[in-house]
């Protein structure tokens, strides 16, 4: 009978298979080494980053070709150990993770690619986390691994959200940029750089300084747009149910356009300096070197006549003011009835309407007025309006 013994130990590889993004918390490093095989699903940069308390022990990583030849390594106690290589769609590659540590995260990623002077980062599947930063050499982080470049060798940043619930901070520089924004979508054009958003569901961008100007544009579903002294948002949902953000901080000129569809809300917030102006679907809030212009919205308030609970809107021009409580989807349901009910019954909604606005239309400006806010809508006034004239006369 034999009385000797022989223990083989055997390395077992954890496949991660066809995967652009893997986070893996908590691993036992201390009980063994740990081997992970990944295939890439597109050519750009292959990341893996180990994340760890600082000075509780030793982590030593090494990134392996599909021929065993090992590629990079990491080694340190300093909290992060991290090794970038470049790659082609397809590749296997293996990662060997090692130390004495009992709990180490770790992070694998392939959502990077660089092509001359156009960088493109890619979202998951699931949520994602983007920060551009372009207030110098332009650096990308996106759910917390960060990307260093040099000015003058990139000219493009483009970024697809792809699935779940993203997020995009957007830093801008000193100088001058013109950012144009859209549900899910952003465009952002500095003296030095360009960055496209895509498939993001919150954006927000900081001009970073300089004369930045800023487009925001509406859904189709309804939307609300909040302005006060260098922070506007415009939220909402399209009609298919898709929310979404955009926000624009320390941008001295703004125009927003409800053009796309539903019932938009301004909301203006007022500060010292500042002047207001609205005549039909047009306000302005104005002050030095600041301009925020909102365009086609169907209503208008300012956080004074939120706590009035009245809307402040103004005459035609060279008329005085009136407050009233009247907005543009009221006068289209009176248009709508109009078509619909007997005209008795149309006569007495305008007069209740205008009773409980204690508001007085001369009816030459409501005429005028009309006019005006569907003009602006390419639209003309039905037939049908002419029977209020007698009603606001």
């Amino acid at each position: 009978m034999f009385s000797d013994s022989v223990t083989i130990a055997v390395d077992v590889i954890e496949p991660l298979g066809e995967s652009d993004y893997v986070e893996l918390a908590g691993l036992p490093l201390a009980a063994d080494s740990l081997w992970y095989g990944v295939w890439l699903t597109r050519t750009g940069i292959l990341t893996v980053q180990a994340t760890y308390e600082s000075g509780s022990g030793t982590v030593l990583m090494t990134v392996y070709g599909e021929d065993w030849t090992a590629l990079a390594s990491s080694e340190g106690t300093s909290g992060e150990e991290r090794i970038d290589v470049a790659a082609e769609a397809g590749q296997v590659f293996y990662i060997h993770v090692q130390g004495s540590l009992d709990s180490v995260d770790l992070k694998v990623a392939n959502l990077l690619s660089q092509t001359m002077g156009q960088v493109t980062a890619y979202g998951t599947v699931g949520d994602d986390d983007l920060r551009i930063d372009i207030s110098s050499d332009p650096e990308i982080t996106i759910n917390g691994l960060s990307y260093l470049f040099t000015t003058g060798d990139v000219q493009r940043i483009e970024f697809d959200g792809g699935g779940g619930s993203d997020v995009a901070m957007i830093l801008g520089s000193s100088d001058h940029e013109t950012v144009v924004l859209s549900p899910g979508q952003a465009t952002v054009i500095s003296p030095n750089v360009e960055v496209t958003i895509d498939q993001t569901e919150s954006i927000v961008i900081d001009g970073g300084g300089g004369e930045d100007q800023a487009t925001l544009n509406d859904s189709d579903g309804d939307d609300t747009l909040v302005a006060a002294l260098g922070d506007c948002l415009l939220s909402g949902a399209s009609t298919s149910g898709d929310s979404y953000t955009n926000q624009v901080l320390g941008f001295s000129h703004i125009d927003a356009f409800g053009k796309a569809g539903g019932y938009d809300r301004a909301e203006f917030e007022l500060f010292d300096g500042s002047a207001f102006i609205t005549r039909g679907s047009f306000s302005l809030l104005k002050a030095s070197g600041i301009s925020y212009e909102v365009k086609f919205f169907e209503q208008t308030v300012t956080d004074a006549a939120i706590a009035a609970a009245t809307v402040a809107t103004a005459a035609e021009p060279g008329s005085p003011g009136k407050p009233q409580e009247i907005t543009r989807k009221d006068i289209s349901a009176l248009q709508l009835s109009a078509l619909e009910e007997p005209l008795d019954q149309v006569l007495e909604m305008a007069d209740l309407l205008m009773d409980s606005a204690e508001a007085v239309w001369q009816p030459i400006l409501h005429h005028r007025a009309k006019a005006r806010v569907f003009g602006e809508l390419g639209q003309t006034l039905d037939p049908a309006w002419g029977l209020f004239e007698e009603a606001f006369s």
